[in-house]
């Protein structure tokens, strides 16, 4: 359910973000969102041992309930007006099939397609492989 939350989700903020910059500054917003993403992946465990540190199980899940409660809130007073487009699958095949013919033709973008692509089919398959169930699993 996450990756499909994910997959949603990540695509839209990104477009989102982009119109709402501006061609000028949507380098610095991609940015500033990556930062936020992986800091708050770093932070979001460390404050939640915290929670539950000092407030209990019970207390922890309130408090959750309590940031996403707000969370919602915040984003239903959020007004937002997509640039209307017409998406033909054609041209989704066509931009998708220029883009992989551009990323051959530089070097830097081709090497961060490799890698990104190795990461994603490898690494983070071998990290949820050697998760804390699946080596209780293999080791016990």
């Amino acid at each position: 359910m996450i990756g499909i939350y994910g997959a949603m989700e990540f695509s839209v903020r990104r477009i989102m973000l982009g119109e709402i910059a501006g061609t000028e500054q949507v380098g610095s917003a991609l940015a500033l969102d990556s930062v936020t993403m992986k800091g708050t992946k770093v932070l979001g465990p460390v404050v939640g041992g915290l929670l539950y540190k000092l407030i209990g199980l019970e207390g922890a899940y309130i408090a959750s309930a309590i940031i996403y409660r707000s969370a919602v809130l915040l984003v239903a007073g959020f007004r937002y007006r997509q640039t209307e487009r017409i998406a033909l699958k054609i041209q989704f095949a066509a931009e998708l099939f220029d883009s992989f013919r551009y990323a051959g033709t530089n070097k830097s973008l081709l090497g961060m397609f490799i890698v990104t692509v190795r990461m994603n089919v490898f690494l983070f398959s071998l990290l949820f492989r050697w998760s804390p169930s699946s080596a209780r699993k293999n080791w016990h």
